[in-house]
């Protein structure tokens, strides 16, 4: 009987330990990136988006959101990859982590909003950046929330361009120079579980 309590308890508390309290919707979560290459006849801008973004925001309010290259609509658009292609942008290329304060959401009126600076980290395999990010929490019904980027994060080219392999990949895309920085906005659906 001993056993079977003890084993009925461990169990509860591992499960209850594991739980996302809030899960991103991914057919409504995505990043924007304006990209702006400058040519000989002038800037052109192009607006590339990380789809299908599939995080979650544990009980105690550690966020965690994967990216796989897949996501990115320039390989979504491409069709079906060759085999090994499609087992490369399967990969996870990043995760961005952060921790928020749970009672930001669970004291969150339906139809409030409160925008609130978190740090944010993003981690790649040979890159770490951190930055505090203004984001914006809109309580939509019971469950619902939005959370979005209250103003662009402006990523330096001159940086990114220092990332293993991006002069390659950018000129696979076709640019030639790019402006000086890149806005960044997320918008994404949050529901609790």
């Amino acid at each position: 009987m001993r056993l079977r309590t003890f084993c009925a308890v461990t169990t509860l508390l591992f499960a209850t330990g594991a739980h996302a309290a809030w899960q991103f919707d991914p057919a409504q979560s995505q990043i924007t990136a304006a990209v702006t290459d400058q040519t000989a006849s002038g800037n052109v801008t192009h607006t590339h988006r990380i789809n299908k973004l599939n995080g979650t925001i544990s009980d105690d309010g550690q966020m965690t959101l994967p990216l796989k290259l897949s996501q990115l609509d320039v390989i979504s658009n491409l069709g079906q990859l060759p085999p090994w292609l499609s087992s490369f942008s399967d990969s996870q290329m990043a995760i961005i982590e952060a921790d928020i304060e749970p009672s930001w959401l669970t004291n969150l009126g339906v139809g409030d909003t409160m925008t609130r600076t978190l740090p944010i980290t993003v981690r790649g395999d040979r890159f770490t950046r951190s930055e505090r990010v203004p984001l914006r929490l809109e309580r939509l019904s019971q469950n619902d929330y939005t959370v979005t980027t209250a103003e662009p994060i402006n990523v330096d080219t001159q940086q990114l361009m220092q990332l293993e392999n991006a002069q390659t990949i950018m000129s696979m895309l076709g640019y030639h120079k790019l402006t000086g920085t890149i806005p960044i906005n997320f918008s994404a659906r949050l529901q609790q579980q």
